[in-house]
């Protein structure tokens, strides 16, 4: 599957290695998920262990999948080798890198489909306007709507990010931008 994106402003900057962008990309989300559970950890659950929205079989991005590929690499032989197992089996509607005590095997090289899940997330709408929604099993009282704006990550600045990540590294790699990769067939590899 091909997609067409175009390179914006927002992101790494001009001129980083192929995956540096992604890897600052990851910083500035992992940094923001910790501010957000500093301030609301009592109505989040999300924690290690927790896999509820592992249960997906997730595309990835080139870019994405190459940091997934160095995870897997960086793995003792044993658990690689399971892992790779686990990825060509027939086990459809849960993530190959998902555990079986619910952790990731590739945590450290996620996606950032993963490192946003549970966040309270700004998108578009049906009809055009913004919407917050958040994994349904973290505020639950209040519903995400009710954090403050500067605990909503805005999905369409980081998809901006993420797609500037993936043209960069397309082109250092001279692959076609946008083309998208079933995290088990990397994991399958």
């Amino acid at each position: 599957m091909h997609v067409a994106w175009q390179s914006g402003g927002v992101g790494g900057g001009s001129g980083t290695s192929t995956g540096a962008r992604l890897e600052i990309l990851w910083a500035r989300v992992d940094a923001f998920f910790a501010r957000v559970q500093e301030r609301h950890g009592a109505q989040m659950d999300c924690s290690a262990g927790c896999a509820d929205c592992c249960h997906v079989e997730l595309l990835v991005t080139g870019v994405e999948a190459q940091a997934v590929r160095r995870a897997a690499a960086g793995l003792e032989v044993v658990l690689r080798d399971r892992l790779r197992r686990r990825a060509r089996g027939r086990t459809r509607g849960r993530c190959a890198a998902l555990e079986d005590d619910g952790r990731c095997a590739v945590y450290a090289g996620r996606p950032l489909a993963c490192r946003i899940h549970g966040l309270p997330v700004r998108t578009t709408g049906r009809r055009g306007l913004p919407v917050v929604d958040a994994c349904e099993r973290n505020f639950r009282v209040r519903g995400p709507q009710s954090v403050e704006p500067s605990a909503v990550l805005d999905q369409a600045e980081v998809t901006t990010a993420l797609a500037e990540a993936e043209a960069e590294d397309a082109a250092a790699a001279g692959r076609l931008a946008g083309e998208l990769w079933a995290l088990r067939d990397v994991l399958a590899e």
